[in-house]
C-alpha cells in the first residue's frame, strides 16, 4: 500500500538476510530502550530491580512475539546473525551489570552469572511465544533467576 517494492527493499539493503538483521536489531534497540527507561525508575532492592530487568525483557517479546521468531529463525545459522545478537548480547548484559553490581559482595556481576540470566530470558521466551507458559510465569521466573544469580 506504501508502494515500496521487494527490488526497493533489496537497492536500500542488499539482501535479505541484511532486511532481517536490521529488523532484529531493531527488536534489540527497543527492549534496551524499555530496560534503560524501567530501571531509571528502580528502588535499590535486588527483587525489584530484577523484577524490572524481567519485565522489560518479557513485555518487549510480548509486544512482538508474533515477528521475532520468524525473524530471529530466518537469521540463525549466518555470520550477520551472530555478530547481531552478540551486540544485543553485550548491550543487554552490560545494563544488568550495571543495575545488579551494587547488590553483589564483590562489586561486579560475574560473567557466568549475565550468560546465565541471557539463557534463561531467551528459553522463557522461546516458550512464551510458542504458548507453553504464561507470561505473568515467564516474568515471575526470569526475576527470579536474575535475583538468584546476583
Amino acid at each position: 500500500r506504501a508502494g515500496v517494492t521487494k527490488p526497493l527493499v533489496y537497492q536500500h539493503f542488499g539482501t535479505k538476510a541484511a532486511v532481517l538483521a536490521e529488523l532484529y536489531r531493531g527488536f534489540k534497540v527497543r527492549t534496551h530502550e524499555a530496560l534503560d527507561t524501567a530501571l531509571a525508575e528502580t528502588p535499590s532492592n535486588l527483587n525489584q530491580v530484577s523484577r524490572v530487568i524481567a519485565d522489560a525483557y518479557i513485555d518487549c517479546i510480548d509486544a512482538e512475539s508474533t515477528e521475532i521468531p520468524g525473524v530471529g529463525g530466518a537469521l540463525s545459522g549466518s555470520a550477520e546473525s551472530e555478530r547481531i545478537r552478540e551486540e544485543a548480547d553485550r548491550a543487554f548484559s552490560a545494563r544488568c551489570r550495571t543495575a545488579l553490581e551494587r547488590f553483589t559482595s564483590e562489586g561486579t556481576v560475574p560473567d557466568a552469572a549475565l550468560y546465565a540470566i541471557l539463557g534463561a530470558a531467551e528459553g522463557i521466551a522461546r516458550a512464551l511465544v510458542l504458548g507453553r507458559i504464561p507470561f505473568e510465569d515467564g516474568r515471575e521466573t526470569l526475576a527470579k533467576v536474575v535475583a538468584g544469580v546476583v
